[in-house]
């Protein structure tokens, strides 16, 4: 057996450890602050994603739906299905992600700054970095339904 260390980034605002990563499945920690924006909507074209809130309430966005998830809840995302996720509530969130097949954790590790990097939180919404993500969505599997090529 393996002990797994966990890596903490931020990333578009968002504090992201992740957390194990297995030959079916991918594990991630997000810790969704209070009043902080999720990320854009957005399209898996590889990978599921299960949501699981640990902590508080968190509303997650489809193309044709809003769900609030409060602790305890969980909810299934399919590959190919447009989706965010925000926290309305004046409480930080505290959830899992379990991406299937692994390999979108990788997004993570690239597009994120460091947990310890003084200002790590407020760099990682730079409008560089945001267009950095924009432009390299497509190595990871994603694409923002908005953009101009819309997963092409």
């Amino acid at each position: 057996m393996e002990i797994i260390r966990q890596h903490t980034f931020w990333v578009v605002g968002q504090k992201v450890s992740i957390v194990s990563v297995a030959e079916n499945y991918s594990f991630v920690e997000t810790i969704a602050p209070a009043a902080i924006p999720g990320p854009p909507l957005h399209v898996h074209k590889t990978n599921s994603e299960q949501f699981y809130v640990l902590e508080g309430e968190l509303d997650i966005i489809t193309d044709t739906q809003r769900i609030k998830l409060v602790a305890g809840e969980s909810l299934f995302v399919p590959q190919d299905t447009p989706h965010t996720f925000e926290n309305v509530t004046d409480a930080d969130v505290r959830l899992l992600s379990v991406y299937s097949p692994p390999g979108f954790e990788r997004y993570f590790s690239d597009m994120g700054i460091a947990a310890d990097v003084p200002n790590a939180r407020v760099a990682s919404s730079d409008p560089k970095i945001i267009e950095r993500i924009r432009t390299e969505a497509s190595h990871y599997g994603m694409y923002f339904p908005s953009s101009p090529d819309d997963g092409k």
